[in-house]
């Protein structure tokens, strides 16, 4: 069972807060159902902020456990778990040995919070951190021994919390809080992008154009910057592939076949579709791949999935995983936040409707909505109005 709202394992000296606060926890404990319980906090680690939730976007990551859809064994681990990984929060108090952050900075929250942070005593510092974390490394984003919010560690469905000041990035302040939320998906899909060394020239398959999909092909068209004749999205939704028409070449796959001219054409493709459909997906990639081209993996499966490996060796293709990101992944994305015309597509893709956490009501009625298969954009929970008592 994940506890606690403190996420430092050991911490060396704690600054007393002037006045007791108590934060309102919402834990996932059985499908689609919350409780509700209050915690106080009156100690401040060295290093850390107190943080105030403001606004939250659900995953499928999240729903997957306001579901109960993972395996039985993580559930019985894991639960009660407070979910939530990607948010914006305003800084309430300011612990000791913190520099550059003040009380009332609106900042965007790093989930991934690596061992040689959470754990300085068994991880000095970097050059003695887990083999993932050391410069030479895999990346934090697959430390060995990480605290991942709403998975390994609480997430952000709770009014205040502790969190490293490591883990924090001051949200620029020409960026509406509605779009600074998305930074945590965009700085995986960030990291994904530079794993697979992707260029302006390179002609890039992307599949799926659910939230992840799209927010790749608005990437690879406003940051990296790929025609649209060389990025190519795919879906069987015409209303998913509607929003990205004037960036990407579209092809709804349910009502017409892969066309020979985009047959082995492709560098780089991008499977951001997961679950059941990923054996479907991963097939089109390999079939849109060129000869030493690279599929990275983006969405997630549970349950096994077949490859032709025939066509994997025929061609010389390399099949990727990719997960997460780390705090180095997110200075390039807030700097792209800053740009009016990226902002505009982004919007594209926030749910028009936004949830208030008043309650344990409002927050299940969120989830369920964000899960829908017509629900096309990234649910956001409002908790800037005090979740009510």
């Amino acid at each position: 069972m994940v506890k606690g709202l403190n996420v430092i394992e050991k911490a060396s000296h704690k600054k007393r807060l002037p006045q007791p606060v108590r934060s309102r926890i919402f834990e996932v404990r059985g499908p689609y159902e919350m409780r509700e319980r209050q915690e106080e906090i009156s100690e401040l680690p060295d290093n850390c902020l107190l943080l105030e939730t403001r606004l939250t976007g659900i995953c499928h990551a999240d729903l997957r456990y306001v579901s109960c859809s993972r395996p039985p064994e993580i559930l019985r681990e894991r639960l009660p778990l407070c979910v939530f990984h990607e948010g914006v929060a305003q800084v309430i108090e300011v612990g000791d040995n913190v520099q550059n952050f003040f009380k009332g900075d609106i900042v965007v929250v790093v989930p991934n919070i690596p061992c040689y942070v959470h754990n300085p005593e068994k991880y000095p510092d970097i050059y003695r951190a887990c083999r993932s974390c050391r410069p030479e490394g895999a990346g934090e984003n697959l430390c060995e021994d990480v605290r991942f919010l709403a998975s390994n560690a609480p997430g952000l469905s709770r009014t205040l919390f502790i969190h490293p000041a490591a883990c924090v990035f001051p949200a620029p302040c020409d960026v509406p809080e509605e779009v600074a939320v998305l930074t945590e998906p965009l700085t995986v899909i960030n990291r994904a992008i530079r794993q697979a060394k992707v260029n302006f020239d390179d002609r890039v398959a992307v599949l799926g154009g659910g939230f992840m999909g799209f927010i790749t092909a608005a990437i690879l068209s406003q940051i990296v910057g790929i025609s649209r004749d060389n990025i190519l999205v795919t879906d069987i939704f015409n209303f998913k592939l509607e929003k990205m028409k004037n960036f990407a070449t579209v092809l709804n796959t349910k009502e017409e076949m892969i066309r020979k001219e985009f047959q082995s054409s492709f560098n780089v493709a991008f499977e951001c579709v997961g679950g059941k459909a990923a054996e479907m997906t991963i097939d089109q990639a390999l079939s849109l791949l060129s000869a030493g081209g690279t599929c990275l993996l983006v969405g997630v499966s549970e349950e096994e999935v077949p490859i032709k490996t025939r066509t994997l060796l025929e061609k010389g293709l390399t099949l990727k995983g990719t997960t997460r990101s780390a705090a180095i992944d997110y200075p390039d994305v807030l700097q792209w936040l800053r740009r009016e015309e990226f902002r505009k597509i982004l919007s594209r893709i926030i749910f028009p409707k936004k949830f208030t956490a008043k309650d344990r009501e409002s927050i299940i009625s969120a989830c369920k909505t964000a899960e829908k298969p017509e629900t096309h954009g990234k649910v956001l929970i409002d908790w800037r109005q005090k979740a009510e008592k």
